[in-house]
């Protein structure tokens, strides 16, 4: 779809070797239509849906989202498209577009330092994500050092690479099991503040942060993101937040409340977490190489993918050409 012209990009679809009859039409997300009675409301995807359901929807006004996997997302009263392709722009209603970008790895990195670092089988996952939190808590912001590139199942923003892999850089024989459980978290959040500062320079420095997802069932997590960002982070109670943008939605479009802005009075902010100046300070330096190394990295992610495919088509007994 063109966003600016709201029509199916007759470039791209010429491209793709098809005609713009052979695809469905394109219709609002307000769009409705009756079966039995009964309305039916096409509706959004469920990114946009959570700023929404956050109460997101102002400019400047940020939604940060941090599941199985994660994503940063900001209101825009006009479509804002990056020229380095690092960030989506969705449009939620005819006069509000949602702009940010997706992740990858949230906690799915989390779920992976569960399973190969603590795990145990006389304990359920609940208990054992409780003990790689608790462990995470006694090390220091920063890791001691160490760096972990959370790209274990490739990554979409900022890089949009399929073939990206993940690391730990900085490994000493002083490191710790602890400081490998923290480095994860935090490789997760820099990643996502790297997609926030891509952001910034589409939409500028976001007035409020509004948080939710799994992660916030973590003070550990909560704190650290808070750090990282360096600014205050607002949760709401609820941690659906794009099924609630969902009914907001429904309700818009069936007439009975008169503006996506309705609930925002009554979307209470459970709890605020302020940034820590010491570790904030820290992060600073730490974010700053983040993104250096993850640079660097980008170049050299085929031909290790190479190398990968190359040995598991071995393992497989698959011959392989030289």
């Amino acid at each position: 779809m063109n966003i600016h012209e709201r029509a199916w990009d007759q470039e791209i679809v010429t491209y793709a070797g098809i005609t713009i009859e052979q695809l469905p039409e394109l219709v609002p997300t307000s769009f409705t239509f009756y079966k039995d009675h009964i309305p039916y409301i096409i509706g959004a995807s469920d990114g946009v849906l959570s700023n929404l359901g956050v109460g997101a929807i102002n400019e400047g006004e940020v939604a940060l989202t941090i599941g199985t996997s994660a994503a940063i997302r900001s209101a825009s009263s006009t479509p804002h498209v990056d020229a380095k392709g690092r960030t989506f722009c969705y449009l939620l209603t005819d006069d509000l577009w949602i702009i940010g970008g997706p992740i990858n790895n949230g906690g799915i990195a989390l779920q992976w330092v569960v399973e190969e670092l603590v795990k145990d089988e006389t304990v359920s996952s609940d208990q054992a994500v409780e003990t790689v939190l608790a462990l995470a808590d006694r090390v220091p912001a920063g890791s001691n050092g160490l760096f972990f590139i959370p790209f274990l199942t490739g990554e979409r923003a900022p890089l949009w690479n399929p073939e990206a892999t993940a690391s730990y850089i900085g490994l000493t024989r002083t490191h710790t099991r602890e400081d490998m459980i923290r480095a994860a978290l935090e490789g997760v959040t820099f990643n996502i503040y790297s997609v926030l500062l891509a952001l910034q320079e589409l939409i500028g420095f976001p007035g409020s942060i509004y948080a939710s997802g799994g992660f916030s069932r973590s003070e550990t997590w909560k704190q650290m993101a808070a750090d990282i960002f360096d600014q205050p982070l607002h949760f709401a109670k609820s941690y659906e937040s794009s099924a609630l943008g969902a009914v907001i939605l429904s309700m818009y479009t069936l007439g009975d409340i008169e503006s996506l802005s309705h609930f925002k009075q009554h979307q209470h902010v459970d709890e605020k977490v302020i940034p820590n100046e010491t570790s904030t300070s820290l992060y600073r330096d730490y974010s700053s190489l983040y993104l250096e190394l993850i640079r660097s990295l980008s170049p050299h992610y085929e031909r290790l993918y190479a190398l990968q495919q190359k040995k598991r088509r071995s393992d497989l007994g698959i011959k392989v050409a030289h």
